[in-house]
């Protein structure tokens, strides 16, 4: 089983006459100064599962500090840690912003920022979902894409076993003073993780689920 961050299923085609510049709303494209770049998708092999926590497009919001809001259509590439971008949903193109543009997407009821924590000697960079953001302590989801190698036929009979990706989740409670603490959503996690700072809230209450775990968050950002 290997852990896949990076570039798997395309590479990325940064050419200064292919930009785009996109605003104004989803069909338009005036002044809002975001520059757009087409991506290109190009698959070595035969996989089975998909690459994308959601398949379709659905309607986002970028957010760039110094920019107006950019309403679009956005997919989030797991596999390749990229956010794909439509500006209509009918077109085929599809663009990313730029590397290392530290823009927000607002995809759903979920928030994707780009994040470098540190976590039990390892540093975590990517995308995350914000759970939980309080004064004390933040809660980020990170989806994981994880990817299992196929196999060829033994005989001439027999049929090659695909690839296969699955998507995981894995969890990370930051405190201000820094230091991430990666868990999964189990009082077992907390309990081992935070000790005497979690006896009192597991008196009551259990951690099996992520709203459970946003809770335990909250409740250590009060204490």
């Amino acid at each position: 089983m290997k852990k896949i961050f990076f570039l798997f299923f395309g590479v990325f085609l940064a050419v200064a006459g292919l930009n785009a510049q996109v605003s104004g709303g989803i069909n338009d494209g005036l002044n809002y100064g975001f520059t757009l770049i087409p991506t290109i998708d190009n698959s070595v092999e035969e996989v089975e599962g998909s690459p994308y926590l959601d398949e379709n497009f659905s309607r986002g919001v970028v957010h760039i500090e110094g920019k107006e809001p950019l309403e679009v259509y956005l997919r989030y590439n797991v596999v390749e840690e990229r956010m794909e971008i439509k500006t209509n949903i009918q077109s085929p193109r599809i663009y990313q912003l730029p590397a290392g543009n530290r823009a927000v997407y607002e995809l759903g009821n979920k928030t994707f920022l780009l994040d470098k924590i540190s976590s039990e000697g390892k540093t975590v960079y990517g995308y995350f979902i914000k759970l939980f953001d309080g004064k004390n302590y933040r809660l980020l989801k990170k989806p994981v894409a994880h990817y299992t190698e196929g196999e060829k036929a033994s005989t001439g009979y027999g049929k090659n076993k695909p690839g296969r990706i699955t998507i995981k989740e894995e969890y990370f409670v930051i405190p201000n003073s820094g230091g991430a603490v990666h868990v999964r959503p189990k009082s077992k996690d907390i309990k081992n993780a935070f000790g005497e700072e979690a006896k009192e809230y597991l008196k009551n209450n259990e951690v099996k689920s992520e709203l459970d775990l946003q809770n335990f968050v909250a409740f250590l950002d009060k204490n």
